[in-house]
């Protein structure tokens, strides 16, 4: 025992037992503030948190304080909503991000972290504390989010709120039930036809792995702005054929600017024994295009009746063949 710890009061002893023994009998917050933030001992650190309640001094320590442990005990006392959504926002230690979003009740702040943390397990726990998210953020998230559990934690809560969530991941997966293919596909094609929600047909149109599936859900769609997406985004995966799947979303699309759009925008179409990239800024050319993929193109731009939009195309696309076309296609208007 140092001589100084006889002037001292207790809890700045010399023995980290003496301190943590005088910090349980200890009233005032503010010495115990004190202490929390500079005691070098992290037990007895420990122990002011088990005796504060002062919700700032935990926030601050989860912040600041050297040891993971007294951190971690830290989070587990905090409550204030405020001090939660720093935490789970800002904290370095993921571990404390989770604990803090599991806590946290502010709807806006968990639809923040449900879509921006860059853990998959946090967003996963905001997305399913979350009671009243708008049911677009909970759409955005089940469509986009890169980690497929957390898609699947998004449909669930989306299922629970509109039975359509539940027809669409029917139609969309039906290949991963166990029945007989004939069944499955039929009662796919069922799930398509209640529903209503444009944006849902869409994304079938889009992501559904049966070609009967997405053509019946395409047909569906009459929002314009989504069949543009369609003739853009449809799966392009070598196994599927989605030609028939853009002409159909190209054949209803009357928006002049949106058909424009599609025409500078279509990144890949599915070229006869290849996957290619398709671009209208580049003249590279790889492999031969089908009659199909050709047709498709010249549709879109003999849709197109403003001659700005063609004069643009005509001008400005790098693309001879949309070049060409748009040529043509003014020449037969100026008649």
């Amino acid at each position: 025992m140092s001589l100084l710890d006889l002037f001292r009061p207790k809890w700045k002893h010399s023995k980290i037992e003496v301190r943590v023994k005088a910090v349980i009998r200890l009233d005032n917050e503010l010495i115990l503030a004190d202490i929390a933030k500079n005691d070098i001992d992290p037990n007895v650190r420990k122990a002011v948190v088990e005796k504060i309640t002062d919700q700032a001094v935990f926030a601050d320590i989860v912040k600041n304080d050297k040891d993971y442990w007294v951190r971690s005990m830290a989070v587990s006392r905090l409550s204030d909503q405020t001090f939660l959504a720093e935490v789970a926002k800002n904290a370095i230690d993921v571990d404390f991000r989770r604990e803090a979003a599991s806590k946290l009740t502010d709807q806006t702040v968990l639809a923040e972290i449900a879509k921006n943390d860059n853990d998959y397990k946090v967003r996963i726990i905001a997305v399913w504390n979350a009671y009243f998210f708008d049911q677009n953020i909970l759409t955005d998230i089940a469509r986009h989010d890169k980690n497929i559990a957390v898609r699947e934690r998004a449909n669930e809560k989306l299922v629970k709120k509109d039975p359509q969530f539940e027809w669409a991941n029917i139609a969309k997966y039906y290949e991963k039930r166990k029945q007989d293919e004939k069944r499955k596909q039929d009662e796919a094609v069922e799930a398509v036809e209640k529903i209503t929600d444009q944006a849902l047909l869409a994304d079938i149109a889009i992501n559904a792995n049966n070609e009967k599936i997405r053509s019946y859900a395409v047909g569906k769609v009459i929002d314009q702005t989504l069949l543009a997406d369609i003739a853009i985004n449809a799966n392009n995966d070598w196994k599927f054929n989605n030609e028939e799947i853009r002409r159909c979303a190209v054949g209803k699309v009357i928006d002049q600017t949106l058909l424009y759009n599609i025409i500078i925008n279509i990144k890949k179409n599915v070229f006869t024994g290849t996957s290619y990239d398709y671009s209208p800024i580049s003249d590279s050319v790889v492999g031969h295009s089908t009659e199909i993929d050709i047709d498709l193109i010249k549709r879109l731009v003999n849709k197109i009746k403003e001659k700005s939009l063609l004069a643009k195309l005509n001008a400005s696309c790098l693309d001879s063949y949309i070049r060409e076309a748009a040529a043509e296609r003014l020449i037969e208007l100026a008649k």
